[in-house]
């Protein structure tokens, strides 16, 4: 216990664990006050993108995948979760134009379905044509979520989201590494760091997109 004493006495200590207090209850006093605002959110995020078959296994055509007895290919499977962050609830009266996710020239969604819902309560239908799934505009509450599983063929990782909403725009879930105080919690652990005599510090966020991974899978 005497070297942590020993670091808590001296000076410099006491003005970065003042200075990070500070940045904390600023933070914490601006999360409250926007929490308190009432505001129309919606987001999406993908889960997983996974492939079902290795190139070695469907070269070597020891596994097969049938769709209506056709033979379908490069197959992926795409978990897409839909959130209400908002405190208002989105309307099936507010959409203009449904959320939908579609696929480039050439893929195929071959299946779409809705493979969660909380609560379970949520009457949420999903729409399939060839290169696009449709969610049919339906009354999701504040903080309920639901999950689009999609099984496409051909597929190169690549997925494009279209909505209009009224009063609200469809967006990514923010990552850590988009956050706006992911640079000040940086800055804070790096001068921590640095008063704490364990020289810089860097600080890497992971991604949460699966595409380039996906992609790799491929080559």
């Amino acid at each position: 216990m005497q070297p942590v004493w020993n670091f808590l006495t001296r000076n410099d200590a006491r003005n970065a664990i003042a200075i990070a207090a500070i940045l904390i209850s600023a933070m914490v006093a601006i999360s409250l006050y926007r929490l308190s605002r009432r505001r129309k959110s919606i987001v999406y995020e993908f889960l997983s993108m996974t492939r079902l078959l290795s190139m070695q296994e469907e070269i070597a055509g020891r596994v097969r995948i049938l769709v209506d007895g056709v033979d379908v290919q490069d197959v992926g499977l795409v978990q897409i979760r839909i959130v209400n962050t908002g405190t208002d609830p989105i309307r099936a009266a507010d959409y203009v134009r449904p959320i939908s996710f579609s696929v480039d020239e050439g893929v195929r969604i071959v299946e779409a379905e809705i493979a969660d819902k909380k609560p379970e309560s949520i009457d949420a239908t999903i729409a399939k044509e060839d290169q696009r799934a449709i969610l049919i505009p339906t009354l999701i509450n504040s903080r309920e979520s639901l999950v689009i599983k999609l099984l496409i063929a051909n597929f190169n990782g690549n997925i494009k989201t279209d909505a209009r909403i009224e009063g609200v725009e469809l967006k990514p879930k923010p990552s850590l590494r988009d956050s706006k105080w992911t640079p000040i919690i940086v800055t804070a652990f790096k001068a921590a760091m640095v008063v704490q005599g364990l020289g810089s510090a860097e600080v890497g966020i992971l991604p949460d997109d699966f595409r380039n991974d996906y992609k790799k899978t491929k080559e």
